[in-house]
């Protein structure tokens, strides 16, 4: 899995790439900067993207953590009726 840049990172360099936008405008031929409005749009989608996708990932992990939890609970509740089992095996033999 390729690790993901800090959400605050991404801003920075998102807001840096909108001011560089800025400056360079006047300089540039219009498709261009059609070209880097587009790529602004693009940026932002993908950001969030990124964050719904952060959100699922953690509402994932919180489900497995919750799951395994529950699985533990229930092999010792499982152990603790077999030890049960054969205690009451063992006084009736």
């Amino acid at each position: 899995m390729t690790p993901l840049l800090p959400l605050p990172m991404i801003m920075t360099l998102s807001n840096k790439f909108i001011r560089s936008i800025r400056i360079q405008s006047n300089l540039i031929e219009m498709s261009m900067v059609q070209q880097l409005e587009e790529m602004h749009r693009t940026i932002h989608k993908l950001n969030n993207e990124l964050i719904t996708k952060e959100a699922k990932e953690k509402s994932l992990e919180e489900k497995v953590v919750q799951l395994m939890h529950n699985h533990e609970k229930q092999s010792e509740k499982i152990r603790q009726q077999n030890e049960q089992t054969q205690l009451i095996i063992y006084h009736y033999s």
